[in-house]
């Protein structure tokens, strides 16, 4: 799916991780992931990076898809959270 958000820009290539294994698994583990594939953890307001291979841009989002912090390079190993936020976003960099 392509994902809108309220500031016009479109991120495509977005999987919904609306399952219990989607959202535990994330992108952990994953040895090849293509530049711009993303994730979207509804309901989510923390994340880490545990286990991964890679750094990744993460944006934190309201209900309304605007974005209320953006992390451009999260390194491996680290948490990260925004109390506003009501979805994440999890984007391999490339």
């Amino acid at each position: 799916m392509t994902l809108e958000l309220s500031d016009g820009r479109s991120i495509p290539h977005v999987v919904v991780c609306d399952s219990f294994l989607k959202r535990l698994l994330g992108f952990m583990f994953r040895k090849k992931l293509a530049p711009g594939q993303a994730l979207l953890f509804p309901g989510c307001w923390i994340i880490h990076t545990c286990f991964m291979r890679k750094s990744i841009r993460v944006l934190f989002l309201d209900n309304g898809h605007a974005v209320v912090r953006e992390i451009e390079n999260m390194k491996p190993w680290r948490i990260a959270w925004c109390g506003r936020a009501r979805h994440t976003l999890e984007i391999v960099r490339g």
